[in-house]
């Protein structure tokens, strides 16, 4: 008699607990359907921060390659005939912008042995608008070395 008083006891406290599993559901899905969206959103600023480290980077080689050393030896140009604006133009044809990426800025220093480019750009964020943040800046630096001028005979 006593183990039916015990299964009784267990089905009133079963039926008194039905539908705490919809609560906690109800409760955690807002947590982690945020969750999904900010992973979603880190994904994509990693790899448009990877497209535009590349794009960067090929602007800077392509920078150091159409460098004239003779000309900034003999002339003292820190940016040997090079303008920000072919710098630029660099970058935008090599980026990739179907991620919706949006260059600020690029800068561009060379020295007498490696030109640095930097860009900077902004993203737009999907779900992280949620939480008040609707873009994300990103900042790459590429380098290239510049080869010295030999003469040929």
């Amino acid at each position: 008699m006593t183990q039916g008083k015990n299964e009784e006891r267990l089905l009133k406290k079963s039926r008194a607990e039905e539908g705490s599993v919809t609560v906690l559901i109800i409760a955690f899905l807002p947590v982690l359907l945020l969750l999904l969206g900010l992973s979603i959103d880190i994904g994509r600023i990693l790899a448009a921060k990877t497209e535009l480290y590349k794009a960067c980077d090929i602007a800077a080689r392509e920078t150091a390659r159409r460098i004239d050393v003779v000309e900034a030896s003999v002339t003292g140009n820190q940016r040997r005939g090079v303008t920000t604006e072919q710098v630029t133009a660099f970058v935008e044809e090599n980026l990739n912008s179907d991620r919706g990426v949006r260059i600020e800025s690029v800068d561009m220093v060379s020295t007498d042995t490696h030109v640095t480019v930097t860009c900077k750009a902004s993203l737009p964020l999907l779900f992280s608008g949620l939480i008040n943040r609707h873009a994300s800046t990103i900042t790459v630096t590429g380098m290239a070395r510049i080869k010295p001028y030999v003469a040929r005979n």
